[in-house]
């Protein structure tokens, strides 16, 4: 026979912790009473879904049902210490992502390596203003407009399908593909024969830079908790910065020198690039939305050891409402959903502002 677990040190001090604590009680009595004419009912949509989220095989003890029966969630000032501890919730990210100590060690080390990637992506983009100079074809004003102008155009086309394929396939292939195209148009380029080839892959170089470097800052935003996100997109500015400065200081070391040997600018991101697929972790929230949760789970626990935090047992990451399935079947895209009537004047907004952002800094 289930005992009814008892409420310990209870001691309310207003009257509506008083009436909490008797609708909590009443719910456990219910469900004590109903569990032997139905299963019990959990917060999950089924036993399967629990499982996959929480690591919980089975729900058929009466403490977890009557556990989740119970409004157990007011505050400590309405009730005292449960001589039992109810099962966990699921948690959002974010709430993880406190939990595991809010920016520290893992969050530090990953934007570490996600500044590296950014300032590869400022030396690529910014190389045709050193060029310029210091190309030796004989070229007419129109021909060296569309030195830099053959990178923008190849990045205004890769911008849409890039983002396209960071929300299906994940941050991490994104950037790691994203980066390899790049990387070939960048050395081809200064490779190249002359104007034809150069321009061509001047503009592959700007198609792959256009996947890197959205998905890089959706990846550092994305581990970084809600009050650390301005610092965040300081990090990814700095690290911008500082790819430029590397890029004067080997401009400024090589010059009297052919214009090719600025290709060394490039041996830094080609060292990051062999390195990215053992440095860069998948986006937690594109686990979840992608219905993966066991590897958002190991992902999550990654950063609980990093940071020296004893993660939750069992640990419960809530499912994003915008799950990727569920949006497959009503038909909508991320793109669409920018110009919801909720969304289109924040989408007009941000746009134009970075529109002029860009054209003051290039």
């Amino acid at each position: 026979m289930w005992a009814v677990p008892k409420v310990a040190e209870f001691r309310p001090r207003t009257c509506v912790g008083y009436a909490q604590h008797m609708r909590s009680s009443i719910s456990a009595a219910r469900a004590l009473f109903m569990l032997r004419k139905e299963p019990p009912r959990s917060s999950f949509d089924s036993p399967k879904e629990a499982e996959s989220l929480c690591g919980i095989s089975s729900f058929d003890s009466p403490k977890e049902a009557v556990l989740r029966a119970s409004p157990l969630r007011a505050s400590p000032e309405d009730f005292g210490r449960s001589s039992f501890d109810s099962l966990p919730l699921p948690l959002s990210v974010d709430e993880a992502l406190e939990l595991a100590g809010g920016w520290s060690a893992y969050q530090r080390r990953l934007m570490l390596w996600l500044g590296l990637g950014t300032a590869t992506c400022a030396v690529h983009m910014l190389q045709p203003i050193f060029l310029l100079p210091l190309i030796d074809w004989d070229l007419t004003a129109t021909e060296r407009g569309l030195m830099t102008t053959c990178f923008f155009a190849g990045y205004a086309l890769g911008v849409l399908p890039w983002a396209h394929v960071s929300d299906r396939r994940g941050r991490r292939p994104t950037i790691i593909v994203a980066l390899l195209i790049a990387q070939v148009g960048g050395v081809g380029s200064f490779l190249a024969p002359s104007l034809g080839p150069f321009l061509v892959l001047r503009c592959v170089c700007g198609f792959g830079i256009a996947g890197a470097k959205n998905a890089l800052f959706l990846l550092a935003t994305e581990y970084a908790p809600p009050d650390a996100r301005a610092l965040v997109s300081a990090h990814i500015s700095y690290a911008w910065v500082l790819g430029l400065f590397f890029l004067v200081a080997v401009a400024y070391g090589l010059r009297g020198a052919h214009w090719r040997w600025l290709l060394l600018a490039h041996v830094p991101g080609l060292l990051f690039q062999a390195a990215l697929p053992s440095l860069l972790p998948e986006s937690l929230r594109f686990h979840l939305v992608d219905g993966d949760p066991e590897r958002a789970h190991l992902a999550m626990r990654a950063v609980f050891r990093a940071n020296a935090r004893p993660p939750p047992e069992p640990l419960c990451l809530q499912q994003p409402p915008e799950r990727a399935a569920g949006r497959r079947r009503n038909g909508q895209s991320s793109f669409c959903q920018l110009w919801a009537p909720d969304a289109r004047r924040a989408t007009l907004v941000v746009g134009l502002a970075q529109f002029v952002c860009t054209m003051v800094r290039e």
